[in-house]
This record gives structure tokens, C-alpha cells and sequence, in this order.
């Protein structure tokens, strides 16, 4: 009875080990078009984990009698597995936040301007009082100075903008 449990936890972990090995082919073979997967790939590789770690704590509990170079094989592949783990975990991550970097960009740049680079039409901005001269001389020191302070300092208008 213990040796057929004990076969099952180690068909279900061979399982386990596959589906790691999906994953790694993945990253390796990973492109742009299949950003959409990468969440549902982070979880697969949490399942793995919790998974891979509810099957090993049973068939320890099956298979006392590990001894020596037995158990030393076992810590070896559970060490390699979550380096494996690890190692997924991290590159899915990075591309989660890499498309979540250019998924922010892309709706600024989609609020910002239409199609084409157009401004978009919909978009309301605050409307901002500029500075006029009227040409009286007595009145320039002032306008200068509200120009540069409002204008000319902006940081936020492009020098094109400015001119």
C-alpha cells in the first residue's frame, strides 16, 4: 500500500518537474508576442512550487528509510529546483514589469496624442493665462519677469514650445 502512495507522489512530482521544464522553455523561447501569457505563467510557477513542496514533504513521510547517498540525492534535486524556480520566477518578473512599464507609456502617450502624434481632440487642459506685453515700457520689467518664471523656467515645455 505504501510502495503504490509512494509511486503516485513520484509520478506527481515527475509532473511537477515537467511542468518546470515548460516553463524554463519558455523563458529561453520567450517574445514580445507572448507577453499576454506572463501572468498566468507566474502563477503556474507558484503552483509548481507549493506543488513540488506538498509532494516531497509526502513522500519523505512515506520513505523513512532514506539514508546516505539516498537523501543526499534528494536535497540535491530539491536545492536544483528551487534554483530552478528561482531563476523563472525572476525572468517572468522582470518581463511583468517590463510590459507593465510600456503598457503605462503607451496609455500616457495614448491620452496625450491620437493616432499620427495628433493631439488628441477629447483631452481638456487647464487653461493658463499668459503673459502679454502691450508695449508699454514702463510695463516690460514685469512682464519679463512673469514670462521667464511662467514660460521660460518651465521645465515641462519642450523648447520648441517656448519660442
Amino acid at each position: 500500500m505504501a510502495e503504490k502512495k509512494l509511486a503516485s507522489y513520484m509520478r506527481k512530482r515527475q509532473i511537477v518537474l515537467n511542468m518546470m521544464k515548460a516553463l524554463e522553455a519558455f523563458c529561453e523561447t520567450f517574445d514580445a508576442s507572448a507577453s499576454d501569457e506572463v501572468p498566468i505563467r507566474l502563477e503556474l510557477v507558484e503552483q509548481c512550487k507549493t506543488d513540488y513542496k506538498e509532494i516531497v514533504s509526502k513522500i519523505e513521510e512515506l520513505d523513512l528509510e532514506q539514508k546516505g547517498e539516498s537523501m543526499f540525492k534528494s536535497l540535491q534535486e530539491d536545492a536544483e529546483f528551487f534554483t530552478r524556480f528561482c531563476k523563472v520566477k525572476g525572468f517572468l518578473l522582470a518581463q511583468s514589469k517590463q510590459e507593465a512599464i510600456s503598457t503605462m507609456n503607451a496609455s500616457i502617450l495614448g491620452t496625450t496624442f491620437g493616432v499620427g502624434g495628433q493631439a488628441n481632440p477629447q483631452l481638456r487642459l487647464q487653461k493658463v493665462d499668459l503673459p502679454t506685453f502691450n508695449g508699454d515700457s514702463a510695463a516690460w520689467l514685469t512682464f519679463r519677469d512673469r514670462f521667464t518664471s511662467t514660460i521660460h523656467s518651465s521645465s515641462e515645455i519642450p523648447p520648441v514650445m517656448k519660442l
